[in-house]
């Protein structure tokens, strides 16, 4: 009688189950660049290839927030803050 009650909470645990529930989900990081120089962009590409190759994808898992104020002084505190609340 014990196999039958294991079996009949196996098969009920099993159909409530939800898929996507099972797979572990990353939270999306977000790496910030305000006014990137080329040694950055390189290291974005550089990182972006290792990430990859350890299973985080851009887009999916990391996204990149560059801004640039194109010498501007005057737009890095707004930049600054936008990437503060996009917690970059």
């Amino acid at each position: 009688m014990r196999r039958r009650e294991f079996l009949a909470t196996l098969v009920a645990v099993a159909s409530t189950s939800d898929p996507a529930f099972a797979q572990h989900q990353r939270p999306i990081i977000r790496i910030g660049s305000l006014n990137p120089s080329r040694n950055f962009l390189r290291l974005q590409t550089t990182l972006e290839a290792t990430l990859r190759d350890l299973g985080w994808i851009t887009g999916r898992d990391i996204l990149f927030e560059i801004r640039d104020a194109e010498n501007d002084a005057n737009r890095h505190g707004e930049m600054a803050e936008e990437l503060v609340h996009l917690k970059a």
